[in-house]
């Protein structure tokens, strides 16, 4: 029985520290695409610069947004 619970111990201890959800990144173009969620991403990313502004979601939805007014004009 000790044995048992010494050789599950290291797939427990995996599970309990791996993310539970990792968050999908999405590229330039799909925000291109996706103006309603560019927006939303560009409005979270403004909210918490300090932690936010470096992310590649933030980063790829200013590049999008900087594109589409770039194309309008």
């Amino acid at each position: 029985m000790t044995r048992n619970i010494l050789l599950k111990l290291p797939i427990v201890l995996a599970l309990a520290v791996a993310p539970a959800h990792a968050a999908a990144t999405h590229d330039v173009p799909w925000f291109t695409l996706h103006a309603s969620a560019r927006q939303a991403a560009i409005a979270t990313c403004a909210a918490n610069p300090g932690d936010l502004a470096a992310s590649p979601d933030c980063i790829n939805a200013n590049t999008a947004a900087h594109e589409a007014l770039a194309s309008e004009l």
